[in-house]
């Protein structure tokens, strides 16, 4: 007998069924076809997180960033923030600066440390992140944070380049008799 078991999902909710987090999705410029391309995922309170990086060799500047946030893949976070339209991938060093910058923009509005701030940037290789759009559109963004279903389809709207839909998944469960929540939105076409 399993200590858990799922009892039914949720449609139409993601990241902000869970209590205590909040998204946003906004258009900063970064896609040409003007879609939404900036999001972030907002605890109230550091969590305890867990991520799985790629074992790829040439890992993109994110990447990096996270690994140094989180070396042992196991540690504390309060947000993620992700830009979409560019994947900050082969962009060197600056591509690295522009993670870290982006961490430090969503650290100072929420007035948390950098290093509990997960950066990610999906999209188009080779090419440098438009900084000048991506550090304002972050401060308004971080503005529109919110729970609820519309703010679950808008923090995962702005995360799809390729995507043909959002992809959400919610669910309510019973562990060691105690309900829990789970949220998650996610990205990916042809992969």
């Amino acid at each position: 007998m399993h200590a858990w078991q799922l009892e039914h999902s949720i449609p139409d909710r993601g990241v902000t069924f869970p209590a205590g987090f909040r998204t946003a999705g906004a258009c900063c410029g970064i896609k040409p076809s003007g879609r939404p391309d900036l999001a972030a995922v907002v605890a109230d309170a550091p969590c305890d997180a867990a991520v799985v990086f790629t074992q790829n060799q040439m890992p993109g500047a994110p990447i990096l960033v996270g690994r140094q946030h989180l070396p042992s893949g196991c540690g504390t976070l309060q947000a993620i923030i992700v830009n979409s339209g560019v994947s900050n991938v082969a962009t060197g060093q600056a591509g690295v600066n522009d993670a870290l910058t982006m961490c430090q923009a969503v650290a100072e509005h929420l007035h948390i440390a950098p290093r509990h701030v997960l950066p990610s940037s999906t999209g188009v290789i080779g090419v440098p992140l438009p900084m000048q759009k991506i550090t304002p559109g972050i401060a308004a963004m971080l503005e529109q944070l919110a729970s609820g279903a519309a703010a679950d389809a808008s923090g995962a709207d702005a995360i799809l380049t390729t995507d043909t839909r959002r992809k959400l998944a919610a669910v309510e469960t019973t562990i060691a008799g105690k309900p829990v929540r789970f949220g998650a939105m996610c990205k990916g076409s042809g992969m």
